[in-house]
């Protein structure tokens, strides 16, 4: 039974998929770069009908799409519910990171936090200039157990969704940029003895809290309450109860993934 026709194709699945958790099935055919929604039961148009005038009315979808991620069980889908998200499964580049972190901590607790930033620090003199792959590899770096898994819980879950859905060149030019500016704005604002990837991890808060809200079908999405904690941390960064932050890179990290996010909104990517 034949609906109604949507030109917004990414509107036509979120609400086929928010219907489906309700238990109606609407199937949605693309014709001449619209969708057309079919009601597979018509004695379901009464409710369907209702749900489809209220979804119509309404602009923002952000209630259909955690609608949808609650269900988990969702078919005929262009939205990866965040409950079929396989954690054990992520991409090279977020695997490889991952490792490159733990070895580099172990490695800081062999031979000394000095030797890794010999190598791998901020360049913060004139012998190091050269030493261009600095700007990025302070990102590895992590001075505590409790930072490396803070930041790997993150990067892990992050890395892995946007390296799922948006490939692996789209999760590394988020990292590299994100790793180049934040880092230094921190060594340049703040203090050139750091290191960390919450630089990046804000990043990616940013740009899937952004492409979840304005773009559902990309497939990537962060809850309200998920970046309002992440709000609330960088601020307590700031009042230094858990020693030296580099609360400097958090907020650039934070506004690159987001200016990253409406880049690619712009341009359609």
């Amino acid at each position: 039974m034949y609906l109604i026709s949507i030109a917004n194709i990414s509107d036509a699945y979120i609400f086929a998929n928010y219907m489906a958790t309700k238990g109606i099935t609407i199937r949605v055919e693309i014709n001449d770069k619209k969708a057309d929604l079919y009601l597979d039961d018509p004695n379901n148009f009464s409710i369907t009908d209702q749900e489809l005038q209220q979804f119509i009315q309404q602009s923002d979808r952000s209630h259909y799409v955690e609608a949808n991620w609650q269900k988990g069980d969702i078919t005929n889908t262009h939205i990866m519910p965040m409950k079929a998200f396989n954690l054990l499964k992520v991409g090279p580049s977020t695997f490889i990171i991952t490792i490159l972190c733990i070895i580099i901590f172990i490695a800081k607790n062999i031979f000394g936090t000095q030797f890794v930033l010999a190598y791998l620090g901020f360049p913060v003199n004139s012998h190091v200039y050269g030493d261009i792959w600095r700007w990025i590899t302070p990102i590895f770096l992590h001075f505590s157990l409790l930072h490396l898994i803070f930041n790997l819980s993150w990067w892990w879950y992050l890395g892995g969704m946007i390296e799922r859905q948006q490939k692996t060149l789209k999760l590394l030019e988020i990292t590299i940029i994100a790793a180049l500016i934040s880092n230094a704005s921190e060594a340049l604002l703040s203090n050139p003895y750091f290191g960390g990837l919450s630089g990046v991890v804000y990043a990616l808060i940013g740009y899937t809290w952004f492409m979840g809200k304005f773009k559902p079908a990309k497939g990537i999405y962060l809850d309200n309450g998920i970046i309002s904690m992440a709000i609330i941390w960088l601020f307590i960064g700031f009042t230094g109860y858990f020693g030296p932050i580099a609360n400097v890179a958090h907020i650039i990290g934070l506004l690159v993934g987001l200016g990253l996010a409406a880049k690619d909104l712009l341009l359609k990517l």
